[in-house]
C-alpha cells in the first residue's frame, strides 16, 4: 500500500475515511497534527514480517484493511514517540487495544443501550459509588460519558482530565466525548495514558521494567485484573512477533523514556 499524507502526517495504508480531521461543535477543524509528529528515522520493526506473525497467532489468519490501518497507526505513533523504548511496553499497549476493541484495532464505543449505561454509570443507577468514582455527578452522565476509544475511556472525570491534557490542541473531550473515537486522539490517549498512569494509579513502568515483566498485573493500568490472563497472553504473542520482526535483533530494554518534545504536560 502507498502512503497517504494529511496535515504533515504519514500513515502507511490508512483508509481515507480515517484521515478526515475531527471538528469541534462549531465545525472547525481541530489541531491534531502535532499529536503524531512526522517520523524522522527509519522504523525498527519490519512491518510485513510483524503482520505475518500476528495474523496467524492473533487474527485468525488474516487482517482486514481496517485492522491493518489501525495497527499501522499505532506503530507510527510508537516509532515517532517511543522508538527507542522497551518492546514489552509496545506489546502490552497493542494487547490492550486488541482486547478492548475486540480485535478491531480501531477506536470503538462501548456496546450497550442507554438504559445499560444509566444503570452502570449514572448516579441514579444501581452503582452510585461507581458513578462517584467516575465523576459522573450530573444525571445523564452515565450515558454521555460511556466508554470510547482504544481503552474505553469512561466517566466525566476521565474526559475532563483528557480535555485538560489536550487543551493546547483545542480538543474538548468533555464537551464532545465522541472526539475520543478519532483514531489520532484515541491513539494519544492510549499511549500516553498507559505511560503516565492517567486511567488508574498504575502505569507501564510499575509492572514492566528493568527488574522484570509482570504481564498479568499490568492489567491494573486499565481495569484491575479483569481478563488479566487473556491480555497477558495477547501481550506475549505481540512481544514475540515484535522481537522476530525487529530490524535490529537486539531489542532495547530499559530505554523506556519517550522523546520529551512529544510529551504532553
Amino acid at each position: 500500500m502507498t502512503n497517504q499524507n494529511t496535515a504533515g502526517l504519514s500513515f502507511v495504508g490508512v483508509v481515507p475515511e480515517l484521515l478526515r480531521a475531527p471538528t469541534n461543535a462549531l465545525g472547525q477543524e481541530l489541531d491534531v497534527a502535532s499529536l503524531i509528529p512526522p517520523l524522522k528515522t527509519q522504523p525498527k520493526i519490519n512491518r510485513e514480517q510483524f503482520f505475518n506473525s500476528i495474523k496467524k497467532e492473533l487474527f485468525r489468519g488474516s487482517l482486514s484493511p481496517r485492522q491493518h490501518a489501525g495497527l499501522n497507526n499505532l506503530l507510527d505513533y510508537w516509532d515517532a514517540n517511543f522508538q527507542n523504548g522497551d518492546d514489552r511496553w509496545l506489546a502490552y499497549i497493542l494487547a490492550t487495544a486488541f482486547h478492548e476493541t475486540g480485535r478491531a484495532m480501531q477506536p470503538i464505543k462501548e456496546k450497550g443501550t442507554n438504559e445499560y449505561f444509566r444503570e452502570r454509570y449514572d448516579k441514579r443507577g444501581s452503582r452510585p459509588w461507581k458513578a462517584k468514582e467516575l465523576g459522573n455527578n450530573v444525571e445523564g452522565d452515565g450515558v454521555l460519558f460511556a466508554g470510547r476509544g482504544f481503552v474505553q475511556l469512561t466517566g466525566r472525570r476521565n474526559f475532563r482530565d483528557w480535555t485538560f491534557r489536550l487543551n493546547r490542541h483545542g480538543i474538548d473531550l468533555e464537551g464532545n466525548p465522541d472526539l475520543a473515537l478519532d483514531p489520532i486522539i484515541a491513539t494519544e490517549i492510549l499511549f500516553q495514558g498507559m505511560y503516565k498512569g492517567t486511567f488508574t494509579k498504575y502505569r507501564l513502568e510499575n509492572f514492566i521494567n528493568s527488574v522484570g515483566t509482570d504481564w498479568r498485573q499490568a492489567r491494573r493500568i486499565i481495569n484491575k485484573l479483569d481478563r488479566a490472563d487473556d491480555v497477558a497472553g495477547y501481550a506475549i504473542k505481540f512481544h514475540t512477533a515484535i522481537t522476530k520482526a525487529r530490524v535490529s535483533n537486539k531489542p532495547p530494554v530499559g530505554s523506556d523514556k519517550p522523546r520529551d518534545e512529544y510529551r504532553l504536560p
